[in-house]
């Protein structure tokens, strides 16, 4: 459990310093990533899509996270410039020691401590 916890907390760290390097050497090959916005996005096409937004990110915060196997589930707070901050869970699985699907789920957006609704401005 701890290898797969230690493994997440890296990449998600890796994620905010917008340390490429270091989220590569975590990532299986076979890489799939799926979001609301994404069905299962090759390796490749994670780092072109997803990774820029990375930058933009100050801070995440692990709030759950449950290992079972190969298998974990997180909750976590992340935080951008301006004070916004929203919640996500993931699925996660494992290859080994590398992450090889993430199923990432979006929650609510709050800005100022605010909810604001989905589809609102």
């Amino acid at each position: 459990m701890s290898d797969h916890a230690e493994t997440l907390r890296r990449l998600y760290a890796a994620f905010v310093a917008d340390d490429r390097t270091l989220a590569e050497s975590l990532i299986a090959p076979g890489f799939t990533f799926t979001s609301p916005y994404d069905d299962a996005l090759d390796r490749d096409a994670y780092f072109a899509r997803c990774w820029p937004n990375g930058g933009k990110i100050e801070q995440i915060s692990i709030e759950r996270l449950l290992v079972e196997g190969d298998a974990a589930f997180v909750v976590y707070k992340a935080t951008a410039p301006g004070g916004r901050t929203f919640r996500n869970a993931e699925v996660v699985t494992f290859d080994g020691r590398l992450v090889s699907t993430v199923e990432v789920y979006f929650g609510a957006e709050r800005v100022g401590g605010t909810f604001k609704p989905a589809g609102r401005n």
